[in-house]
């Protein structure tokens, strides 16, 4: 059984940017907490966003979930910055 947050830790911690594979940990980790510690999961995502190469398929991925996961914690202005982000994000993405 693999501890899936000690494992994302490790991976936060020892990561470079471009590791896509652990963002992805990062990611998972985010998903598996973000109703018991939503906050914690918005620092994974967060986390996860700065070692994404740019561009990355993961990336409008994780910031909507950093969203969902700041609209649970109840941080109405940061939710609403993230979201603004991540909808910019995503029209460049279309417009490529």
């Amino acid at each position: 059984h693999i501890d899936l947050n000690r494992l994302a830790w490790h991976a936060g911690e020892s990561a470079v940017v471009g590791d896509v594979a652990a963002a992805a940990i990062l990611r998972d980790a985010a998903e598996s907490i973000k109703t018991t510690g939503p906050v914690s999961a918005a620092a994974l995502c967060q986390r996860a966003l700065e070692l994404l190469p740019e561009p990355s398929p993961l990336r409008t991925e994780l910031l909507s979930l950093r969203v969902r996961c700041l609209t649970l914690a109840a941080l109405s202005q940061e939710a609403v910055d993230a979201g603004l982000l991540a909808l910019a994000e995503m029209v460049v993405d279309r417009d490529n």
